[in-house]
């Protein structure tokens, strides 16, 4: 090998040892009495110093040579740039090479398209094209293709580990009629004539279902049916997925899982060095560059609203929660089913939403209708027994709409039999119910929070303007003050142009700044003029139970049941394909004429306690994760092991069953990798982070009790 490092790999612990590197001169600076040369591959830059008493004259001298895209090797001591010279851009800029020796692999001429770090303008196409594999060698096209490669490798790992062969099938055969129409290609031998090139995938797939291969899947090379475009490669890669004996939502769920494996949690961005830094699948943290960034992650509920609203209220954000909601649900209801005391049996049955905007009217109809519906499988419980409560503390329900729609809301719910309790606030919640300002008390089994939403805490550690919680932009939905960022949706504060008010945050605002803003990003790497954010408001409609429902649609009020119907069609034309469309509005047709599902499905896992088994040399825990669990081991044993400075492995300590391992365990050995390795099978117990920090915080109370006994060693408290 010509290299021990490659330039984007060196860091401050290296300082004192000898490395060579092999790269393309990004650029290069003189001093005078030296030289100082940023040496470029696709890793990343190091900072090369061609300077006394570290480095012979003659290689200094040579050193003067040395011009842009040269190609060179260099041998040369790692130490620490001198104070004031760090570089927070570069991942390497706290170190530097003190060359003592090199050479010069190639020159170079020089180059038309500049490929140096410092370079984000996009070149003349005609002249990109014609030095392509200049342009190949800019950072953000090094980026895109091992994101490319990364997301490539995501795939196949993910379809093995789900039974799917990888089979590559043909890509010319016979022309078949569910295949795309044929390519024609000009021939070289018979000048003027075209011959066709029929593309074959829909016909081996046909046979490879056939012969029994049940799931296999390729990322296949494709071909456009259509004229060339200027704005369109004739070929492009997608990805074929082949399944049998499975049905829609199996595949639905199988895209689901694909798509959480490649699209990993965010843990922070770094505006500096303009990088990502996400969960990679090992837990450790990684980091993507971007040349643009586009935030559009929403927010979350606050559940410090209210005092016990975390431990005792159902929020209401996401379909998990709906879920949890509906189960929470049912299962009320076989309680109260064989329960013998009647304060518990009314307990059961008491329902409070809190909120009286779109979705606690929602949530509070559609929870009256469930109930009522399932009593027929509940003979013991009556009517009169349920009490669904609505509370809010402004003067009427759903201040978006016009007061008479709202009014009429009021109205229709109260003939359902909700109580809508107005200019109401709730005080605090607990296991037994809701208290409200006025002191009064609600029993209540079920609590639903609709009120409330905080901004992410990824957001709030940014050094960003922000407004109301939410990331200040402009009108063409840039961040104010930084021309690579973006935002939209439910985090974003953008104007609109169409009435200078802030854009709410609304599924059908949201929808029109995803389209607003990629069509900017576009206009600006062409070096076009963006465009402001411009929209006028369809309108707003809502559901409020037994398939009545009130809209606002154009400047035109609907009610009832046609209000209903439109609002329910609104969610239907959005869905993202024809077969899902179909799906859900023959679901929706059937509970017209049938009764409503109750089934009950639990959700909670078999085992709250994760036991985890793991084979010799697989890893337990690291110190670099971003996730450190608690591990006790039940079988078998561990070591611990650290990287020192010279990149090899030491054993640490060894344990066996028993013990427990965790942050502190691996903190205590000064070193900057740390991990814990299975030796020979091992059985262990995990104990999440998250988990565990919520039992921490139950068990400070007898933290003190503890330090006082320490105190007083005379005192027995347990035995």
């Amino acid at each position: 090998m010509l290299r021990t490092h490659t330039c984007g790999q060196l860091r401050e612990s290296d300082a004192g040892t000898t490395a060579t590197l092999c790269g393309w001169v990004d650029s290069y600076r003189d001093h005078g009495g030296g030289l100082f040369v940023d040496l470029r591959d696709r890793y990343g830059i190091t900072q090369i110093a061609f300077n006394p008493p570290d480095t012979p004259e003659e290689f200094i001298e040579a050193s003067k040579e040395l011009r842009a895209e040269y190609v060179i090797q260099v041998t040369g001591n790692v130490a620490s740039r001198p104070e004031g010279q760090h570089n927070p851009r570069l991942a390497t800029g706290d170190i530097e090479l003190r060359a003592t020796e090199f050479t010069l692999l190639n020159k170079a001429k020089t180059p038309p398209v500049s490929p140096s770090i410092k370079s984000t303008e996009l070149p003349g196409e005609e002249l990109r094209l014609e030095h392509r594999y200049l342009d190949l060698r800019r950072p953000a096209m090094q980026r895109a293709m091992m994101l490319r490669d990364k997301i490539t490798k995501g795939m196949r790992d993910y379809f093995e580990e789900n039974g799917f062969l990888d089979i590559e099938t043909p890509v010319l055969g016979r022309s078949t009629p569910e295949g795309a129409r044929d390519y024609l290609v000009p021939s070289r031998v018979h000048h003027g004539h075209f011959y066709a090139l029929p593309q074959s995938p829909q016909l081996y797939k046909q046979v490879l279902m056939i012969a029994g291969y049940d799931r296999y899947v390729q990322i296949a090379r494709c071909f456009r049916d259509e004229d060339l475009r200027a704005d369109r490669q004739p070929e492009f890669t997608q990805l074929d997925l082949e399944m049998s004996f499975v049905d829609q939502d199996d595949v639905i769920g199988m895209i689901d899982g694909l798509m959480a494996k490649l699209a990993k949690d965010v843990l922070d961005i770094d505006l500096e060095l303009r990088e990502v830094v996400h969960a990679g699948a090992d837990g450790r943290p990684r980091r993507l560059p971007f040349d643009h960034l586009v935030i559009a992650c929403g927010n979350q509920v606050n559940l410090n609203l209210l005092p016990g609203m975390a431990a005792h209220a159902l929020p209401l954000k996401t379909i998990g929660d709906a879920l949890a909601l509906r189960a929470r649900v049912m299962a009320q209801l076989e309680q109260a089913a064989v329960a013998e005391d009647a304060e518990l049996r009314r307990r059961c049955l008491s329902f409070v939403v809190i909120g009286g905007g779109f979705s606690g009217v929602e949530v509070a109809g559609e929870l009256m209708d469930l109930v009522q519906g399932a009593l027929r499988y509940y003979p013991q419980l009556q009517r009169e027994e349920i009490s669904v409560r609505l509370l809010h503390s402004g003067d009427r329900l759903l201040s978006e709409l016009n007061e008479r729609l709202g009014r009429f809301t009021e109205r229709r719910m109260r003939a359902e039999g909700v109580e809508v309790r107005l200019g109401s606030r709730a005080a605090e919640i607990s296991a037994q119910g809701v208290v409200l300002k006025d002191g009064e008390r609600l029993p209540a089994a079920t609590v639903i929070c609709t009120i409330g939403t905080t901004q992410l805490p990824l957001l709030g550690r940014l050094d960003l303007p922000q407004e109301r919680g939410r990331l200040r932009c402009e009108a063409d939905m840039h961040v104010s003050g930084q021309s690579s960022l973006w935002a939209m949706g439910d985090c974003a504060h953008i104007p609109n142009a169409q009435d200078g008010q802030i854009s709410p945050p609304t599924a059908q605002f949201a929808e029109r700044q995803g389209r607003q803003c990629a069509r900017n990003l576009l206009r600006q790497l062409r070096g076009e003029a963006t465009r402001p954010f411009r929209f006028r408001a369809v309108g707003a409609a809502c559901g409020i139970g037994a398939r009545r429902g009130v809209a606002e649609l154009w400047g035109w009020r609907f009610s009832g049941f046609l209000a209903w119907w439109l609002w329910r069609s609104a969610f239907l034309v959005k869905l993202p394909s024809l077969s899902q469309k179909l799906k859900v509005g023959l679901d929706w047709a059937w509970e017209l004429v049938f009764p409503r599902d109750v089934s009950h499905f639990r959700s909670e896992p078999s085992e709250p306690v994760q036991r985890e088994h793991y084979v010799d040399g697989e890893v337990l825990l690291r110190s670099d994760s971003q996730r450190m669990d608690l591990v006790a081991i039940e079988q078998g044993e561990d070591h611990i092991r650290s990287r020192r400075t010279d990149g090899n492995w030491v054993d640490e300590a060894t344990y066996g069953a028993g013990t427990l391992l965790g942050r502190v365990s691996l903190e205590a050995f000064a070193a900057d990798e740390v991990e814990v390795v299975a030796r020979g099978p091992v059985e262990v117990v995990r104990l999440p982070e998250q988990v565990l920090g919520r039992v921490a915080d139950l068990l400070a109370p007898f933290d003190a009790i503890v330090q006082r006994a320490a105190a007083r060693p005379e005192r027995v408290i347990w035995r």
